[in-house]
C-alpha cells in the first residue's frame, strides 16, 4: 500500500513538472511569436513598404523612360526633317539664283536681238521711204515708233493710213525679220504669210510679234 501511494505521488510530481515545463514552453513561444511581431512591424512591415514604394517607383522610371524614348525619336525624325527641309531650301535658293541670271540673261539676249531687229526695219524702212528718220523696235511688246523728216515719232495706231505707211511698216517689219535670221543663225525665224489680222489698234504682225515670232526667236 506504501509502495503504491509512493508511487502515485511521484507520478502526480512528475504530471506536475511536465505542466510546469508545458506552460514554459507556452510562455517561451508566446514570448516568441511577440518577438516575431515586434521584429516584423519594427523591420519586415517597413522593409516591405519600402519594396512596394521601389516597385512603385520603378514602374513610374519605366514609363518615363518609355516617353523619354518617345520623345527622342521624335526629336531624331524632327531633325531628319529639318535636314531635309535645309536642303530643299538650299535647292530652291540655287534654282531661283539660276532662274534669276537665266532671266537677266534672257531680257540682255532679247534687248540685243531687238536692237538688231530695229536696225534692219530702219534700213527696210528707208529703203521703201527716204524720208524715215528712226525707227524702232519696243523689246518689251514690239510696238514700232517710226520718224519721218520734220515730223515726230508715230507708233504704228498713229499712223496715217494714207499713202499706206501701215503696209509699209508691216513689208519693213517682215523684211526685217528675214535679214535678222540670216545674219543670227542661232534664231529661227518662221516663213510668215501676209494675212491682215485685225487686232485693236494694233498692226496684224504687231498681234503675231507678241505671240509666234518672240516664241520662234526664243524671246
Amino acid at each position: 500500500m506504501d509502495r503504491l501511494q509512493l508511487r502515485l505521488r511521484t507520478l502526480e510530481e512528475a504530471v506536475a513538472a511536465a505542466a510546469a515545463e508545458a506552460a514554459k514552453a507556452d510562455t517561451a513561444a508566446a514570448d516568441a511569436l511577440a518577438v516575431r511581431d515586434a521584429y516584423g512591424e519594427a523591420h519586415l512591415e517597413p522593409a516591405r513598404k519600402a519594396a512596394q514604394q521601389a516597385e512603385k517607383e520603378a514602374h513610374g522610371l519605366s514609363r518615363d523612360v518609355a516617353q523619354l524614348r518617345e520623345r527622342l525619336e521624335s526629336a531624331d525624325y524632327i531633325n531628319a526633317q529639318e535636314t531635309v527641309i535645309q536642303a530643299a531650301k538650299e535647292q530652291m535658293e540655287a534654282a531661283q539664283a539660276a532662274r534669276a541670271v537665266a532671266v537677266a540673261t534672257h531680257e540682255v539676249r532679247r534687248k540685243e536681238v531687238t536692237a538688231r531687229w530695229s536696225e534692219f526695219f530702219l534700213a527696210r524702212l528707208q529703203q521703201i521711204n527716204p524720208d524715215v528718220e528712226t525707227a524702232f523696235i519696243d523689246p518689251g511688246d514690239f510696238t514700232t515708233r517710226v520718224k519721218e523728216r520734220h515730223t515726230t515719232d508715230k507708233t504704228f495706231a498713229e499712223s496715217s493710213v494714207a499713202g499706206s505707211p501701215k503696209v509699209a511698216t508691216n513689208v519693213a517689219l517682215l523684211l526685217a525679220l528675214r535679214d535678222l535670221g540670216r545674219v543670227d543663225q542661232v534664231l529661227t525665224v518662221a516663213c510668215l504669210a501676209m494675212q491682215p489680222v485685225r487686232t485693236s489698234g494694233r498692226t496684224w504682225l504687231a498681234g503675231l510679234l507678241r505671240g509666234v515670232v518672240p516664241r520662234r526667236l526664243g524671246l
